[in-house]
């Protein structure tokens, strides 16, 4: 079991995406683009997301993301966690079939007024992040 704490957990669905400014984390972020496409600026290098990338970001990178102008359909986590994760930055076709369907798990959970839903989601977070470490 990896012992992590979600933080934040986004769909975006096609709305309209701000930019983000350069900044350092203190968190975890696994963002995966389910169709369109995206740049982000991590350490400097500018990483390419096109539909079914992802990106993986530590505690202490530094981030930076253009404005979005065409839609773009894509989910964000951000969590805390002791566990020494295995992943690069860019993770290309990290989209499978089995995570797509955890992903759909994480909207229906997510649009419960639950209190333990955060828990709930950040259980299926671990389970996505376990896959994209095979």
């Amino acid at each position: 079991m990896i012992d992590l704490d979600l933080i934040y957990y986004r769909h975006n669905c096609y709305e309209k995406s701000h930019n983000m400014k350069k900044n350092v984390i203190d968190f975890f972020e696994l963002t995966i683009v389910l169709d369109g496409e995206m740049d982000y600026i991590i350490g400097g290098e500018r990483v390419e997301l096109k539909s079914g990338d992802a990106v993986f970001l530590r505690r202490g990178d530094i981030r930076e993301r253009y404005l979005i102008t065409e839609p773009v359909d894509y989910v964000s986590f951000n969590f805390y966690s002791f566990y020494d994760f295995v992943l690069p930055i860019y993770i290309k076709g990290a989209l499978t079939r089995e995570i797509r369907h955890l992903i759909a798990a994480c909207d229906q959970l997510n649009g419960k007024i639950d209190m333990d839903r955060y828990e709930t989601v950040g259980f299926v977070l671990e389970t996505i992040l376990r896959l994209l470490q095979e």
